[in-house]
């Protein structure tokens, strides 16, 4: 079993969102975890080890964090789970994780550092189901890719714009009830980046900062 672990802003919780539906659609027993801002605060921490150990999963998948959880990747092993970890975060050398890191910080190529965590996630969504021999749609991951680039105000390199034009073009024939009410707030389609930063994020947002990401997962 996986547990898919996010953040409690737009950004990871887009991501978890993302990951828990590609997974299961691969096939995976998935579940997700969205720590608490108050309780648990941000990224992996003892709260972590504790969700994996009630769900009984053995491998945790990170979305937007954990990077720098060197800490808590040990004990995560100890009680017998593995790590990998998708995130866009600076990596820091004291407590860098130190098993496999999907962290586009590492690599060369300067437009992909810009990229969100939730696209981060994406990707390597993508790849897994390549080296499965299975294809997944773009839809609806890439409009919540989409959503999360402009929550998480990432600078729009030509390859976050291409993702955000074709995420925003489908923008308006969501089939999530949740995502339809929450753009009824918008003016008309079509939409653009202008209604994600000032009508979406902040009700996205607000969930995990003020109560619980739970309610927009």
């Amino acid at each position: 079993k996986i547990l898919v672990h996010g953040d409690y802003d737009t950004d990871g919780l887009m991501g978890t969102a993302v990951m828990v539906g590609g997974l299961t659609a691969l096939g995976a027993s998935v579940a997700a975890f969205i720590p608490s801002r108050f309780d648990d605060g941000y990224g992996l921490s003892s709260a972590s080890i504790e969700a994996a150990r009630k769900e009984n999963a053995k491998l945790v998948v990170t979305v937007d964090c954990g990077s720098n959880a060197g800490d808590i990747e040990q004990a995560l092993s100890c009680n017998g789970v593995d790590l990998v970890v998708s995130d866009h975060h600076i990596p820091e050398e004291n407590n860098l994780v130190s098993g496999i890191i999907v962290n586009p910080h590492f690599g060369p190529d300067q437009d992909l550092k810009s990229l969100a965590g939730a696209t981060v996630g994406y990707l390597l969504l993508r790849e897994t189901a390549s080296e499965m021999g299975v294809s997944l749609p773009e839809e609806p991951f890439l409009r919540l890719c989409a959503i999360a680039t402009i929550s998480d105000v990432v600078p729009i390199s030509p390859f976050n714009w291409k993702l955000c034009k074709e995420g925003f073009r489908t923008l308006a024939g969501t089939r999530s009830p949740g995502l339809n009410a929450l753009l009824e707030k918008c003016p008309q389609p079509p939409f653009r980046s202008h209604h994600i930063a000032y009508y979406l994020a902040p009700r996205l947002n607000a969930a995990g900062r003020m109560e619980d990401g739970n309610l927009v997962l």
